[in-house]
């Protein structure tokens, strides 16, 4: 079973404590948070690929090796020494997940290095649903089984999207079709699952301080006690 005292699974929630907060305290509400820090720490280290790398094709060598080492712990091969390729192996091989997620994560940071990303409204919403998708659809599988009823896509566009418009910078696609983008946000999506549904809560609550910071003109900070309202807006759902 996957274990708390595994130092593997330690690191990666440092990671994700330090570099991924929003994740962080989603996992918190998870029976499971070891297996969730695996994989939001693996999110984390291949999303951060464009800013390491010197030039794109240094980049798609990075992400062909974790192509590979993963592949190798899906036929039972030895993998390269690394905290977070470990825990994440352990995840894959506790919970059985299928590997296209993981492929299909990895998939989308090669399109971003690549530049195949589409300068429009439209391109960029595309990108983060292929983004955020697969990465929900896996943390609800470990979470919860994972069910055909959640709106695992509606929930990932959402979160996204908020994303997107919140580490905009001034002059870019996002901040200047911000209303573009808040049009594609879906408000209101429910799900059964108290992961996704943590995740949906966490962007509206996101949005709602991004509209007020817009109109305001001063920077969007952490929402004041996230995790407090995140926790007592599910208690009504």
């Amino acid at each position: 079973m996957v274990s708390f005292m595994n130092s593997s699974f330690e690191y990666c929630r440092q990671i994700v404590r330090d570099h991924d907060y929003d994740r962080y305290i989603v996992s918190l509400f998870s029976r499971k948070p070891p297996a969730l820090w695996a994989l939001f720490a693996f999110h984390y280290e291949i999303a951060r690929t464009r800013f390491v790398v010197s030039e794109p094709t240094l980049g798609l060598i990075r992400l062909q090796w974790w192509r590979d080492e993963i592949g190798k712990v899906y036929v039972g091969e030895s993998h390269a020494a690394g905290e977070v390729l470990d825990a994440l192996a352990e995840v894959v091989t506790e919970y059985k997940m299928p590997q296209e997620w993981l492929e299909a994560m990895i998939l989308a940071r090669e399109v971003e290095l690549r530049g195949e990303v589409q300068d429009s409204v439209e391109g960029a919403l595309e990108y983060l649903e292929m983004v955020q998708t697969p990465l929900l659809r896996a943390a609800l599988y470990i979470a919860d089984g994972g069910s055909n009823s959640d709106p695992i896509e509606a929930v990932a566009l959402n979160y996204g999207v908020m994303d997107a418009i919140r580490r905009a910078e001034k002059n870019s696609l996002v901040a200047q079709n911000f209303d573009a983008f808040e049009v594609a946000f879906h408000s209101g999506v429910r799900s059964e699952s108290r992961v996704l549904g943590a995740f949906q809560v966490l962007a509206e609550i996101w949005m709602r301080d991004l509209r007020r910071s817009r109109k305001s003109g001063k920077a969007p900070r952490i929402p004041v006690c996230l995790a407090f309202r995140i926790w007592t807006k599910l208690l009504w759902l």
